[in-house]
């Protein structure tokens, strides 16, 4: 993540923490759970990530 950090700064010059934060839990939860790392800036990942942002959401909403 200090990696990724380092090579976003020197790239766009800001770095938005929560999102590295956020990718970085993500990829720990599904190393646990499925025992493999995702790349997010690929399809497998993305899919994933919006899997999990939409579960998020469903957990926040009154049923």
């Amino acid at each position: 993540m200090v990696n990724q950090v380092k090579g976003l700064m020197k790239k766009n010059g800001v770095v938005e923490i929560k999102r590295v934060l956020h990718f970085g839990s993500l990829n720990n939860v599904m190393m646990s759970v499925f025992g493999r790392s995702y790349d997010f800036n690929g399809c497998d990942g993305l899919e994933l990530e919006g899997l999990v942002r939409e579960g998020y959401e469903l957990l926040g909403i009154f049923n």
